[in-house]
């Protein structure tokens, strides 16, 4: 919860090795070098959205990378790294973090521990195998869609940012948030028309 939060726990347990799976707080100088970052990007990749650019932009590889803290976001030397294809279908990016990012940080680890341990990477862009990039935050403004385009991009776009906030988009003349979107077969009524309900408040929605 805070850098003073990270030296008390440090000093309680005397740890080893500290993983930072999910990181939100700038880890202290005092921890640099202790501390192994889980950041769900390709080498090279760096920011809070990599997942989310990834899908949205209809990449094909996402990865894993390990790196020590340093100063600065995901800036520190690179001790494994991880690269994987994104599933064909839809799938959402809580999936692909849960499942895919965490298997790849184990593995990562298994290796980190093991003897002899890696020798620490310089992140260096110069190098033709960081296809990486920084992400600036996926924001809702960034991800909208428009109901003229077919059901498969829509319920990929919206993957891209499920479950939580969704991908907007103008329906009914209000903005909302879509997530949990699944085609559903042909339906008759112009692009944006609901043409349906479900029972469970699930709505119909014609498309181009």
């Amino acid at each position: 919860t805070s850098a003073a939060a990270m030296l008390d726990a440090d000093l309680w347990y005397a740890p080893d090795l500290i993983v930072a799976p999910t990181l939100t707080t700038r880890v202290p100088a005092e921890l640099f070098g202790k501390v192994v970052i889980n950041h769900p990007g390709r080498l090279g990749d760096r920011g809070a959205s990599s997942i989310d650019w990834g899908r949205w932009r209809r990449e094909r590889f996402g990865g894993t990378t390990l790196l020590l803290a340093a100063d600065g976001w995901d800036t520190g030397d690179v001790v494994h790294t991880t690269t994987y294809r994104y599933p064909a279908g839809p799938a959402t990016k809580s999936w692909i973090y849960s499942y895919l990012n965490r298997a790849a940080l184990l593995r990562g680890l298994e290796r980190v521990v093991d003897e002899p341990p890696p020798v620490p990477r310089p992140l260096d862009y110069a190098h033709a195998d960081v296809l990486g990039r920084w992400n600036d935050v996926l924001r809702a403004d960034d991800s909208t869609v428009e109901w003229s385009l077919t059901a498969d991009e829509i319920v990929g776009l919206a993957a891209a940012r499920d479950g939580a906030p969704g991908v907007r988009a103008e329906l009914l003349g209000e903005v909302v948030g879509l997530f949990d979107v699944q085609p559903a077969g042909p339906a008759h009524g112009e692009p944006g028309e609901v043409v349906g309900r479900l029972a469970d408040s699930a709505i119909r929605v014609a498309v181009g």
